[in-house]
């Protein structure tokens, strides 16, 4: 009756995406720039609005979390002991030097050692969690050109550890991925 029964964690993405260090050094280093062009337009026109700086500092960085949330990871799967989940991935094109597209990556990540679970206060009244490991990863990326998926090997190879963030039940997986 329950052979078929495949467990499967939703991903909170706005947990997801504001538990993830990365969030915060982009969002940072993009209100150093946004400083850096106020500064510029100070100095250059003399034109100094510290309202408006701030509106489109705020709205950009909104615009920024609205678009980490739309690339974000919806849910995870254990798979006779294999994770597996799929994840926009931005890739750049070769000849075009500043272009880059996102392409859709199906990981598998199986042999997983070295878990380590990690819940901040917040997430703990949530029951929503974050996980790091290792593990030996297969993906399958949906391209039929050569140059994205060799950008994507060499991005899955050079990563030590694996993190996914925002992962409901957090309790319910930490059982399972004790089983393992």
């Amino acid at each position: 009756m329950y052979e078929d029964y495949v467990p499967t964690y939703k991903i909170n993405r706005l947990f997801g995406v504001l538990t993830n260090p990365s969030t915060y050094i982009h969002l940072g280093l993009s209100w150093l720039s946004l400083s850096v062009a106020y500064i510029y337009c100070i100095k250059a026109f003399g034109v100094s609005k510290p309202k408006l700086f701030i509106l489109i500092s705020i709205v950009f960085s909104i615009l920024s979390i609205i678009h980490f949330l739309s690339h974000y990871i919806k849910e995870i799967y254990l798979i006779n002991n294999t994770l597996t989940f799929n994840k926009l991935e931005f890739v750049f094109i070769p000849f075009l030097r500043h272009h880059r597209r996102y392409i859709d990556v199906g990981y598998s990540i199986s042999n997983i050692k070295d878990i380590v679970y990690k819940q901040n206060f917040i997430e703990k009244l949530f029951d929503i969690g974050h996980i790091r490991f290792k593990g030996e990863v297969k993906f399958m990326a949906i391209s039929n050109r050569e140059y994205e998926k060799e950008q994507i090997r060499e991005n899955a190879w050079f990563r030590k550890y694996h993190r996914i963030y925002g992962i409901t039940n957090f309790s319910k997986l930490k059982e399972d991925l004790s089983n393992i």
